[in-house]
């Protein structure tokens, strides 16, 4: 039997990334990463098609003083690529058409998305009371602070972004930094305007609100799995796990064509939230309870590729949020207009997002269902003339966690259930920070 300081199940994102960082911290850590695949990286996983970059999960990252850390330790950072500063307008459908977010104050007074009295209303942002409720929802939360007439904002967010419904996703799970404004400035424009130090100490760092990497997001899971030297074990998934009656490590029954018995005196569940429930249910049966309550949505993305002239519309933006309506649109991506190496020169790439919690068995039909829908949608809001010369599908299920009302007390009952299992943890989007730079962090494997 193999004996090992720290074995983390799991090689997404952040399985990878906590392992990359306790290895740093500790070269000698007998260290062990698997995985059930036969690949890294989860959903992170990028493939180049006819000259067209298609991404399965994340299409960038946002970049932060953690990623910072990490692609400075891989000697990665000089492949990042910054999202296109012409890419910076952003659409949100209302009533079948699109209209353009305000980018700025002007642009807000301006914008006929909301009506003089809409936007009188949100301007009383700064008096509003703050909220009792600490499961209170994204749309309740939008409501409450800016008016009933920014629920459809609210409602975008939710399902355009997380593939979610806003009366139901908690916003203090979903945006906890805008809660902790409110808990301690009672406002967010007043707490944004009260973090801002004096000019003269201020040490700001601008970072591009978005990146990927050269040859896509699959490239940082690479260059992962390359520093961990031989640490990761694929197509190795784990059958049977048990606390090891000789001590007070785990032990692990690893299948596939390499099957084992492992050791661990530290173990990190970086799975999904009901795939560690399926380990640790004879070890736990409540907490693997409540990890089968943390719910994930599936999404379907076509990728419509065409010749640029084709296209009437001007295609000079970041993409089209849609509100939860009747049809299964989640949102739009102009890929080639912020990432422009993501197409053939004087092409261009869209990702058309369907599905979502509202719409879960559109991730199961069929290729020529799909693309027949995402055409109809990319000749409605950007005009395409002609018939595309690229089309390709990826499906992703149970991808994007759904941080429901209740989400925040629940992890409290989890860690709280953990605390009886020294050494055991759990890490991942199941929990908190669902985006891609959440996972890449050098903080501690607990929820």
């Amino acid at each position: 039997m193999d004996c090992y300081d720290l074995v983390i199940v799991g090689a997404g994102a952040a399985g990878l990334a906590h392992a990359f960082f306790r290895h740093n911290a500790r070269p000698d850590l007998r260290l062990l990463v698997v995985e059930g695949n036969a690949r890294a990286g989860g959903w992170v996983h990028s493939e180049v098609r006819e000259g067209f970059l298609c991404e399965a999960g994340p299409q960038g990252f946002r970049p932060n003083a953690d990623t910072d850390t990490l692609l400075a330790a891989l000697g990665f950072d000089g492949e990042v690529i910054a999202a296109s500063a012409a890419a910076k307008r952003r659409w949100v459908l209302r009533d079948g058409a699109m209209m353009a977010l305000p980018g700025g104050p002007l642009q807000f007074l301006t914008s006929p998305l909301f009506s003089l009295r809409d936007k009188l209303r949100i301007c009383r942002e700064p008096w509003q009371g703050r909220g009792a409720d600490r499961e209170e929802s994204m749309a309740g939360f939008f409501t409450r602070r800016f008016g009933p007439a920014t629920r459809p904002l609210a409602e975008a967010l939710a399902h355009g972004i997380f593939a979610g419904d806003a009366d139901r996703l908690e916003m203090r799970s979903m945006f906890p930094q805008a809660m902790a404004l409110e808990d301690q400035h009672g406002s967010l424009l007043r707490g944004m305007l009260g973090r801002k130090r004096p000019r003269q100490t201020r040490k700001r760092v601008r970072r591009p609100a978005l990146c990927t990497f050269r040859g896509g997001m699959k490239a940082a899971i690479d260059r992962l799995v390359q520093a961990l030297d031989g640490a990761v074990a694929l197509a190795s998934p784990v059958m049977a796990l048990a606390r090891d009656g000789g001590g007070d490590g785990y032990r692990l029954v690893l299948g596939g064509p390499h099957a084992r018995i492992v050791q661990a005196r530290e173990l990190v569940l970086a799975i999904p939230a009901p795939a560690a429930a399926s380990l640790l249910t004879s070890l736990d049966a409540p907490l693997a309870a409540e990890l089968r309550q943390i719910r994930a949505a599936s999404v379907a993305s076509v990728y419509v590729g065409a010749p640029r002239a084709q296209f009437a519309h001007a295609l000079d933006g970041f993409g089209c949020l849609a509100p939860k309506q009747p049809s299964p649109l989640l949102g739009v991506l102009l890929c080639s207009s912020v990432f422009p190496g993501q197409a053939p020169a004087d092409h261009a790439l869209l990702r058309v997002m369907t599905g979502g919690v509202d719409h879960a068995g559109e991730v199961e039909r069929s290729y020529g269902e799909l693309c027949a829908q995402a055409l109809t949608i990319v000749r409605d809001l950007f005009s395409l003339r002609g018939e595309p010369t690229f089309l390709h599908v990826e499906r992703c299920r149970n991808a994007i966690a759904q941080y429901e009302a209740g989400h925040g007390q629940r992890l409290e009952r989890i860690k709280a259930r953990l605390a009886a299992h020294p050494g055991l943890s759990l890490l991942g989007a199941s929990y908190r920070q669902i985006a891609v730079v959440g996972q890449w962090t050098a903080e501690g494997s607990h929820p």
